[in-house]
């Protein structure tokens, strides 16, 4: 007798199964920070933030990516999350940035909408990305 148990069979059958699902996802994990005039955007206590990036090319998997980002006001750095380890398809994508409080809509004045937005960003196949978003020069770069 192998000394096996149904339990036990049915435990190693779902690790297998997580490890094959886990190596299954591709992506690239996005961090950052937001510059304004050189430096980090300075974001009041009042104020959200609202940022993430659109599939320029919609399709299955960069639809399922949901990029929204975790932004840290301390520092104005950011790490897109979502489902899928958090982890973005290769691809094109707009990025969008909102700022806005109970007195203001939009700092920007919806010129960082998914309609309107001039920064874009070519997400590659490196699994780990940086990159700088300038509102002032209007412009997305890696780091």
């Amino acid at each position: 007798m192998c000394g096996r148990t149904p339990v036990s069979l049915a435990i190693l059958a779902c690790i297998a199964a997580c490890t094959v699902g886990c190596r299954g996802e591709k992506g690239a994990k996005i961090t950052g920070v937001v510059v304004e005039n050189g430096q980090p955007v300075q974001i009041s206590a009042k104020e959200r933030v609202m940022l993430s990036m659109v599939p320029v090319h919609k399709d299955e998997k960069s639809i399922k990516a949901n990029p929204g980002a975790d932004f840290k006001r301390e520092d104005a750095t950011f790490i897109f999350v979502g489902p899928g380890l958090g982890l973005l398809p290769p691809g094109d994508y707009k990025v969008c940035l909102t700022v806005w409080s109970r007195d203001t809509p939009d700092r920007y004045n919806g010129q960082f909408s998914p309609e309107n937005t001039p920064l874009t960003y070519a997400v590659t196949h490196e699994s780990k990305q940086e990159i700088v978003i300038d509102v002032e020069k209007k412009s997305v770069t890696r780091k």
